[in-house]
């Protein structure tokens, strides 16, 4: 047999000149391709490699032919029952199912499979619509991967990977870069595409699952921002989040929980853009619904996550509730008026201390109650509002009688706070005799309460209302209510040296305890 291959080869080039005389347009390559077929079929049945190389170097004349002079220079288009296709779509279809044979009949001939998978991509790439384009490519997806599966042929599934990758990268550049009727139609289909491999996936490995997710992700994503009201987009994005997070708290599939982290990250930057501009007191609903809405998502995130035994859920409970508060803290600012605010923190305060046991997003939501009284509330036809938040902040002390610290905090606030109504609501005359009645009140409140952070405050402010008359009112007061001042104060002092002595063995009892 080895005088063969001059004569073959010869035989093979004239054959090929006769089919490139005889053929013209389209059908040329088809010829080409029929002999090189032939060519092909001999070499796996004699298994002769050198005809199958023959073969192999027919198949790239034929393809020569068909994508750069039919697919680049002539591209003409004709009418196939009603529908306009490329003239040269036959030939390139008549390709792939001869490569698929081929790869059917010879194994180690991979190769062909990824050439006809190709030539399968570019048909579906110019005979379907823009809009369904990333959709159609998904579909050809499944059918390659479910064949890769059926006939564990692993280059089938990477294929399948390339494509899935294409397809979405499609309707993700097709949809955001312009605007189509219906755009739902195509995007859910690829997002059950999606998401379907992201579950079914789950067996081939721990990358494949992961690609589907990040899919799963970017076309849920689209997809609202397509259907849903732009300035309900952030408030869907936050729901859709603790959807995924739920479903990848169950494995279905796992990574689902982590891209979930990267959605809520999304949803919280597009309520806080899209509304920016419309920030402003009784905004419309979808301000501060978006608001109320996306806190109340990210709570609920919150708890889900402190509720399951998962490695990062003190970073995912932290982080999720303290963007819930400020959203929350915020649509309440938007819908409630301005008396109303800061007695709804310091209401969101308690919750957070009692329920949720986020001191220290208690505190900060009661910091900002005060600072909203003292800078907009204090003006005398809101009193009642500042003394609400005092007596709401007072009883907070209460309720925080494991923290040491929380009950010094609260009762500091509580006691500036009342100091400010005074200061604004007492003339200058008899402010010093006011807070000194404050600090013994305080100091009567706290000996039978055992709260010691009252008696502190209650010093506290009889030691500044000492300074404050030797080193203002003796000079800037009137004589009489300068003596009315000491008088007051001095019966003050006396009333507080008594107390002290009635309940010195319950202050020394409390000083060993602590």
């Amino acid at each position: 047999m080895g005088g063969y291959e001059a004569p073959l080869t010869l035989s093979a080039f004239l054959a090929g000149l006769a089919v490139a005389g005889r053929v013209h347009g389209i059908w040329m390559a088809v010829g080409l391709a029929v002999e090189a077929e032939m060519l092909y079929l001999a070499g796996v049945r004699l298994r002769s490699r050198f005809l199958r190389a023959l073969g192999w170097i027919g198949f790239a004349f034929s393809l020569e032919r068909l994508l750069i002079v039919d697919v680049l220079y002539l591209d003409g288009r004709s009418l196939w029952f009603g529908h306009e296709i490329r003239n040269w779509t036959p030939p390139a279809l008549f390709h792939a199912a001869l490569f698929y044979l081929n790869r059917r009949l010879h194994g180690p001939a991979a190769a062909f499979s990824w050439l006809a998978g190709g030539l399968l991509a570019l048909v579906l790439g110019v005979e379907t619509h823009q809009r369904f384009l990333g959709a159609a490519w998904l579909l050809a997806t499944v059918g390659l991967y479910e064949i890769g599966r059926w006939k564990k042929l692993r280059e089938y599934r990477m294929q399948a990977c390339c494509l899935g990758v294409m397809g979405v990268g499609a309707l993700l550049w097709v949809h955001l870069t312009a605007d189509w009727p219906l755009p739902w139609i195509p995007l859910s289909l690829g997002l059950a595409i999606a998401y379907g491999y992201a579950l079914r996936a789950a067996r081939e490995g721990e990358w494949l699952t992961w690609g589907a997710a990040c899919c799963t992700l970017l076309l849920g994503l689209l997809l609202l921002d397509k259907v849903v009201p732009a300035g309900y987009l952030g408030l869907a994005w936050w729901l859709a989040a603790l959807s995924w997070f739920e479903l990848g708290l169950r494995k279905r599939p796992e990574p689902l929980r982590w891209i979930s982290y990267a959605a809520a990250a999304l949803a919280t930057v597009a309520v806080v853009v899209s509304h920016i501009g419309e920030f402003a007191k009784f905004a419309p609903l979808v301000v501060w619904g978006s608001y109320l809405g996306a806190g109340a998502a990210a709570w609920i995130l919150s708890l889900r996550a402190e509720l399951e035994d998962a490695g990062e859920r003190a970073v995912v409970r932290n982080a999720s509730s303290a963007v819930g508060t400020l959203f929350v803290l915020a649509g309440l600012w938007v819908v409630a008026p301005r008396a109303v605010v800061p007695v709804a923190w310091m209401g969101l305060s308690l919750l957070l201390l009692v329920l949720a046991r986020r001191p220290v997003l208690s505190y900060f939501c009661a910091g900002l109650s005060f600072l909203h009284v003292w800078e907009a509330n204090f003006p005398s036809e809101e009193m009642v509002t500042a003394g609400a938040v005092a007596a709401t902040l007072y009883g907070a002390e209460f309720l925080a009688h494991r923290s040491p610290r929380a009950r010094a905090f609260f009762s500091a606030l509580a006691t500036l706070l009342v100091a400010g109504l005074l200061w604004h609501e007492v003339s200058d005359r008899m402010l010093t005799v006011a807070w000194g009645v404050e600090g013994l009140l305080l100091l009567a409140a706290g000996f039978p309460a055992r709260e010691r952070p009252l008696r502190l405050a209650g010093l506290a402010l009889l030691l500044f209302c000492i300074s404050k008359l030797f080193v203002y009112d003796l000079r800037h007061l009137e004589t009489l209510y300068r003596i009315l001042s000491f008088v007051a104060l001095g019966l003050i002092l006396l009333g507080v040296s008594w107390i002290y002595t009635r309940f010195r063995e319950t202050i020394r009892r409390g000083f060993l305890q602590e």
